[in-house]
This record gives structure tokens, sequence and C-alpha cells, in this order.
């Protein structure tokens, strides 16, 4: 049975790839420092761990900023319960200013922080008939959970403008309001606390207009210092954070775009089954055909926020009805996942897709073997020019597969594969596996 010992070829093709970006000498070089900075990490933070309490700048080595003593607790919940407030204040001058019902039918709803921060100050919500909007009919109501007060309390912060999305009828085009984005607006001292910038100096309109796209949005009424106020609800609120992953994650920002979503997962899990959770977030990337956007930027660096929303990832892509059965269960990482998905996609029978997918499991541990720090597949992949984590370069290998007749004359998908599994297998000298499959040996 022919079997990989890829390494060559896909070095070859890392090379070509990695040329353009970094030499290999210089990841080489990031990839041991990196390694010398987390075994140096984790010995400070165990070294510090076994001394007791840790001080603000011994935190700062750590990167553990977690706020663990009561006096320490107490000041965040208070200023927590200051936000909220102020969010109030400013809510209450905002609505006056320009009511969010307009002859009997919701003309706007508040999104983004701002709607977070109300979420906060409120105990329940009540969600709208989405099919009956801009008519306002009441739905189910949801109490909320202590984790989800816990949660929302956590997220809040101060905002730099309030993001107002219009509901225009439900056909969920931007409405050119007098008020939206236009007018310098007198802030009251009590929702200074919820703004960053206030007053004449901003350097942005206090109200934020934002085109609201999806085509039945998940809204709630909530009550706000004594007046309802209508709202992004939390699972349209996560949703949107899940795509805004995509569309604007950097490492930098890891922490806060990943974090911030996990916060709003905690708070939409506690109201919503794991099937509406997937569905909002399969609604939020299916706009503009994002899964299969190329422009995306998939969280690669380890840390348990991104770990949860790359694991939440793979659940909504294998969600999608062509190629995600074909996603569940093959052996690739989380982070591949999307990769993966666009790969498929190019194959538009469901036996090329099959084919596809068994050659990807066949040489997943291989592939795997790549990555590991010290092992000789890794060894001869790097002294031969490869760059990169081994599964993008695999996945890379295969994205040159053709489509069945996308090209007159190609051969088919399953000569293809038997084609790149005899080229992959004639490498002289190294590591392929055995016919089992088992474990690797020398050819």
């Amino acid at each position: 049975m022919p079997s990989i010992s890829a390494i060559e070829t896909m070095a070859e093709l890392a090379a070509n790839v990695g040329k353009e970006i970094l030499p290999s000498s210089l990841i080489e070089a990031a990839e041991s420092m990196a390694g010398k900075a987390a075994g140096f990490a984790n010995k400070t933070a165990a070294e510090l761990g076994a001394k007791g309490p840790q001080s603000e700048a011994e935190r700062a080595i750590t990167g553990n900023f977690a706020i663990t003593d009561n006096a320490g607790e107490a000041l965040r919940q208070q200023q927590s319960t200051q936000i909220i407030e102020a969010n109030q204040s400013l809510i209450n001058h905002v609505t006056d200013l320009m009511p969010q019902v307009q002859n009997g039918k919701l003309d706007w709803i508040l999104g983004g922080s701002s709607a977070v921060n109300a979420l906060a100050g409120a105990r329940s919500l009540t969600l709208l008939d989405a099919g009956k909007l801009p008519g306002i009919v009441s739905g189910r109501t949801i109490e909320f959970s202590d984790k989800a007060i816990s949660s929302l309390r956590n997220f809040t912060r101060p905002i730099g403008d309030i993001d107002a999305f219009v509901v225009n009828g439900g056909e969920n085009k931007f409405l050119s309001s007098p008020y939206v984005g236009s007018m310098d607006l007198e802030v009251p001292q009590s929702a200074e606390a919820a703004l960053q910038a206030t007053g004449e100096a901003r350097f942005a309109p206090l109200i934020q207009g934002v085109e609201m796209k999806f085509a039945t949005p998940e809204i709630a009424a909530i009550e706000s210092a004594g007046k309802t106020v209508y709202v992004t609800a939390p699972g349209q609120l996560m949703g949107n954070k899940f795509r805004h992953v995509l569309t604007a994650y950097a490492p930098a920002d890891a922490d806060k775009l990943t974090g911030d979503f996990s916060r709003l997962l905690d708070v939409a899990s506690t109201m919503y089954s794991e099937p509406e959770l997937i569905q909002f977030g399969k609604q939020a990337i299916e706009r503009n055909n994002i899964m299969l956007d190329g422009d995306v930027i998939v969280p690669w660096n380890p840390s348990p926020d991104n770990t949860r929303y790359l694991g939440f990832l793979r659940k909504v892509l294998e969600s999608e009805e062509r190629n995600g059965p074909f996603l569940r269960g093959l052996k690739v990482g989380d982070q591949d996942a999307m990769s993966t998905l666009r790969l498929l996609e190019k194959h538009p029978l469901p036996e090329d897709k099959s084919a596809i997918a068994d050659f990807i499991n066949k040489h997943a541990e291989f592939v795997k073997s790549i990555d590991v720090p010290g092992s000789p597949e890794r060894t001869l992949y790097r002294s031969q020019g490869g760059t990169g984590k081994g599964s993008q370069t695999f996945l890379r290998v295969m994205d040159n597969v053709q489509a069945h007749r996308s090209v007159e004359g190609a051969s088919s998908v399953k000569e293809q594969l038997e084609a790149l599994e005899q080229r992959l297998s004639q490498s002289r000298d190294l590591p392929s596996l055995d016919p089992a499959g088992r474990h690797f040996k020398r050819s």
C-alpha cells in the first residue's frame, strides 16, 4: 500500500512559500527563542507560586493579572458597578434624544459594548419575534443565572461610542438618521465614567450608525433604570464576536478578542442550547461567504481562550451542509479546519470529497510528526527548507489536486491522489510509514 514520505516534497513547497516571508533560519531562531521564553516563564511562575501571593511586579513577569484578594475583587466590582450605572445614564440620555421606538415600530437597537454593559445591569431579558420586526412582539423571557451575571460584569468596560443598529422595517438596510453619526451631543456628567472620550473634544461621533445585515436578528428588551431598552441579544452578540475574531484577529490582540468571545459564550450558553449557539455562529460567518474567504485569520497561538474559540469554530464548520459531514472525524487540528473546509469545497462530487478526506486521514500521523520538536521528521523537513506547520504545508500540497473536470483533460481526483501517493513515497533515505501505518521506518 503506498504510504507517505512527504518531507522532501512538502519541504520544497514550504521553502517556496517561506522565502516570500522569512528565511527558515529566522523562523528556527524565533522558535528557539519562543521555547526558551516559555521555559523561563514556566520556571519563573513555578518559583513565584511557591513563594505565595504575587506582587504587581511579579504578576507582570508571569502575565498573571488576575485579582485574587478580597480587596482587589471588591475594587473590580466597584468599577464594574460604576460603569454599569454610567452606561445606564448615557443610554437614557441618548434614547431621549433618539427614541428607539418610532410610531409604534422599532427603529434601532443598542449593540457592541454599550449593549453588554446594559445587559450587565439587567436581571432578565425578553426576546422579540424576529419575524414580526419592526413590530414589537414579545417572545420568551429569560432569567439571568448567577454565572451569566458574573460573566457580564467581568466583561463591562468603558466605551468610546454607542453602536446603533438600525432595524429599518426588518430589511436591515442602514437608515441615515439625522441623529446617527452627525451630532455633537452634550454628555451628562453622570455618564462620563462609561466613556473613554466625552463632550465637544471627541474625535468621533458619540453615536455610530452600524449596518445590520442579519436576516433574522436576535433582539432583546431589557429594563434599564426604569426604561425599556432594546439591545442585541446575547446569542447574536456572541456570534458577532465570533465573526469579529476571524476578520480582525492578530496575535497581539488574541487575549482580548478570544477572551471577549469566551465570556460572551459563557453568557449565551446559559440561555441557549448548543445547536442554537452553533446556528448563531453559522449565521455570523455565512454572511458574505466568509467560510470560504481566504483573507480570514484563524487564531494559532496556544491559549485557553484560543483553544475554546477553535473548538467552537470546528463545530460551526462541521454544521456546514456540503462539507461539514466530511470534516467531522477528519484528523486535522481545529486550527486547520477552515483551510480543510476550503479544500473540500473545491471538489463538488461527494466521492471526491471522501477520497480527499481519506487521503488526509491516512497521512495525519506523519504530518503531525513534522511538528514534534527534535523528531527526525522535523529535522529533515527543516534541513530541506521546510517552514511553518506541517499541516499547513500538507494542505497546500493537497490544494494542487484539481477538481473533477475543472481543467480540460485533467485526471480524476482518484488518479491524481494515486500519482501524489507515488511521488511522495519515492524519496530515498527518508522516513516512510510501514504498511500498517502504525509507526515510521526508514525506506
